[in-house]
């Protein structure tokens, strides 16, 4: 009989012949274009003479695989009392339910779900000291302001790791996965009972995989909108934090009035381009093209002028420096570039004035994930990809129910005369139109 060891990974010492079926189940292929740098086949695994190591949510398929006997070495703490005084709406009491009775796994739910408020119920209910982890300052800060006002815990209680901060919480921690990645915590894995990652998605990259498997804590949370990864590696985040639990359907989000289906506006463009085929340099030079730049920031001005809340959205940060500085000077639409590098409190103060419709907001990646303006009415997607998981995120900054928000539009600057660039669009229009889970279900009109 087989004997393995369920700890921060799935042990199974001395595996035999099943060896190398053991390393299969372990072994992932990358889809679609590779970045430089990354492999094809993806290993999550540790080969040994004297045993394997492999992804602990694995084990029902090594367990199917032959007779064995699984040991559970996870770590459980002493139990905590988070002070809950929360309240969850219907459907995601239910989510909770389900996850706290599978012990774990991976809730998916559409922006404006409330994820991380049934995250941080998940927290209390599994009573461990718990890990929160994140890629990104914002979703850190959107958690801790979360947790200090859903528990009722002392100032010591909720703590922060990252960026030069190691501010341990008694109960929770919230911790950037760069800042785990790269010191040595050999202490800090048997700090926690509960580990949460936000926006699971990212849960294949190395960084996180890396660190999300030095802890045996007995509890693995996953919150994401979509584990459809352009790279295929989706299962990947499944086989590390445990099987998809719950999956909280749009059309029920929709019914109960708490999302809004916006309309997508697909406009062309007359940029071309002839140079290399590097993708860092497309990008660039559609960032400066000025006939693609006035477009965009005639329909951002067009949308403010008429009453809207609307933020627009590129990939680079003098992009976004240069919408802001247009619209300012030669439209007459005050506005502001958001990036990685703004001031936490220059972020606050531009967000809330979005909210107020008193400010265009030219971002970058740092809005789609860990950010909240649900009056938003209006995304001009100035540098739109082809990543379903970036798409899905975009929008949802738009699709959030406000008092009097009825309708909200989506402006997608289509670049129709770049081969490239019109393939991609081809793939956002198949993620626009079909139907949820695989899509967001939108009408397409042509500008």
């Amino acid at each position: 009989m087989l004997t393995a060891y369920l700890r921060e990974t799935l042990i199974v010492p001395s595996p035999g012949t099943l060896r190398p079926r053991l390393l299969r189940l372990a072994t992932y292929r990358r889809r679609g274009r590779v970045p430089k740098g990354d492999r094809r086949v993806v290993r999550a695994y540790v080969n040994r003479p004297e045993f394997v190591a492999l992804p602990r949510g694995l084990a029902p398929k090594v367990r199917a695989m032959a007779p064995s006997r699984l040991v559970d070495l996870r770590l459980v703490l002493p139990p905590v009392d988070f002070g809950w005084r929360g309240q969850l709406r219907p459907e995601q009491s239910q989510a909770a339910w389900k996850l706290v009775r599978a012990g774990g796994g991976i809730l998916i739910a559409p922006p404006g779900a409330g994820k991380t408020e049934v995250g941080l119920a998940l927290a209390a209910a599994f009573r461990q000291p718990a890990l929160w982890l994140v890629h990104t300052k914002p979703l850190a800060d959107q958690a801790r302001e979360r947790a200090r006002r859903l528990f009722n815990l002392p100032r010591g209680a909720i703590g922060y790791v990252g960026e030069g901060w190691e501010d341990w919480g008694s109960h929770l921690t919230v911790g950037m996965v760069q800042t785990f990645a790269k010191k040595r915590m050999s202490g800090a894995t048997k700090r926690f009972g509960t580990i949460i990652q936000d926006e699971v998605h990212h849960a294949p990259s190395l960084t996180s995989a890396t660190v999300i498997s030095r802890f045996p804590a007995r509890y693995r949370l996953g919150l994401t909108a979509t584990l459809d990864r352009p790279d295929g590696l989706g299962p990947l985040a499944v086989d590390l934090m445990g099987p998809t639990i719950v999956s909280i359907e749009q059309r029920e989000l929709l019914a109960q009035g708490r999302i809004v289906l916006p309309t997508v506006q697909v406009v062309p463009t007359r940029f071309a381009y002839w140079g290399s085929g590097e993708w860092s340099d497309l990008q660039r030079a559609r960032a400066r093209d000025l006939g693609r730049n006035v477009l965009a920031c005639e329909l951002a001005a067009r949308e403010f002028r008429s009453g809207r809340r609307v933020i627009v959205l590129v990939d680079l940060r003098p992009h976004a420096h240069l919408l802001a500085r247009a619209l300012v000077k030669r439209w007459r639409v005050p506005a502001v570039a958001l990036t990685g590098l703004s001031p936490k409190a220059t972020r606050a103060r531009a967000f809330r004035e979005v909210q107020e419709g008193r400010l265009v907001a030219v971002c970058t990646k740092l809005i789609d994930e860990g950010v909240d303006i649900p009056a938003v009415d209006s995304l001009v997607m100035a540098a739109p990809g082809k990543s379903p998981v970036k798409i899905k995120q975009q929008v949802g900054r738009a699709m959030r129910a406000w008092e009097g928000k009825t309708e909200a539009r989506i402006i997608d600057l289509a670049d129709v005369q770049v081969d490239s660039l019109r393939k991609q669009l081809r793939q956002r229009l198949a993620i626009y139109r079909k139907p949820p889970p695989e899509g967001l279900g939108l009408r397409v009109t042509r500008g």
